[in-house]
């Protein structure tokens, strides 16, 4: 018999048909989602069910504990590798990630044979991946090549002369873009103003939330330059005038813009570091703020 190790086993369809060829033993499985997961010990209740992919980084200990395996499987979520996650907030996607740890567990655990289902997935060539700045060896290992791509950060021209001296500094960026709860208020008051006829109903409902909020913020601590300090109290000011009824949205609405797409630039910056993306070149054009990473092709 073969042990197997089945990872993103879902419910279990996929070891199913290896145990159905009376070959195999499922030894261990992998899956995170709760639902799945109890399908997954109803149907195979002699299988070692383990919550997290990302929870295996000690690959000794992991052998120690489990044995060796003679074939791997798993379908790792490919969705994320399309370029149409950039319409959204997030630069690139969780799944990225994940194909790349069953690419690290396949290298690290050395089976006789592995499966991977949505293979074609990576053929296609708007579906990539960013270089982490750990990859080298995986890519060296597998003949993998990789290019480069602009990673366009902010899309117009950054309103603070010196924000790309600490813009990948995560400590500064920690301090300085806004909880998630804050920045959503200043942003719908924003995007609900753009309405006249919405504009008065918002202003009614959320500006005392909204002063609360900026008078709630902590002060900026030294390592802050006086120059983005100077641009939050001034565009911050010019949120709780407007919420106050003493600026028309006219008047408001360039620094409340510029504001917000100085926190999108600075969470898009702090993803990339989170995410350990490998950034060769950051820019700062004329009218927008840009970066260049290697990302990998399936083809």
């Amino acid at each position: 018999m073969y042990r197997l190790l089945d990872l993103f086993a879902g419910a279990g369809g996929m070891s199913l048909g290896f145990m159905q060829t009376g070959k195999y033993n499922v030894a261990v499985a992998v899956e995170k989602n709760e639902n799945a997961k109890a399908t997954y010990r109803r149907n195979h209740q002699h299988t070692k069910v383990l919550s997290d992919i990302l929870d295996i980084t000690d690959y000794a200990s992991f052998t120690r504990e489990n044995g060796y395996f003679d074939v791997i499987i798993g379908g790792p979520p490919c969705q994320g590798f399309s370029n149409a996650n950039r319409q959204r907030n997030h630069i690139i996607s969780q799944n990225n990630s994940l194909v790349k740890k069953y690419v690290e567990i396949i290298l690290n655990l050395n089976p006789k044979a592995f499966v991977m289902e949505n293979v074609r997935m990576l053929k296609s060539d708007i579906h990539r991946f960013y270089c982490a700045c750990s990859d080298g060896v995986e890519f060296e290992q597998l003949g993998i090549d990789t290019r480069s791509e602009t990673i366009i950060l902010l899309e117009e021209e950054s309103p603070v002369a010196d924000l790309d001296d600490y813009l990948f500094d995560k400590a500064t960026l920690e301090e300085l873009i806004l909880p998630d709860k804050e920045f959503y208020a200043l942003r719908m008051m924003h995007k609900n103003s753009f309405k006249p006829e919405s504009r008065q109903k918002m202003l009614k409902e959320k500006a005392k939330q909204c002063i609360k909020y900026i008078a709630g913020m902590p002060q900026r601590s030294s390592m802050v330059s006086r120059e983005y300090i100077k641009f939050e109290q001034d565009s911050l000011n010019v949120f709780i005038n407007y919420v106050g009824e003493r600026i028309t949205f006219e008047e408001a609405v360039p620094t409340m813009t510029d504001y917000l797409n100085v926190q999108r630039l600075m969470m898009r910056a702090k993803e990339l570091l989170d995410s350990d993306i490998a950034v060769s070149e950051l820019k700062k054009r004329p009218q927008r703020f840009v970066c260049r990473s290697n990302i990998i092709f399936g083809n």
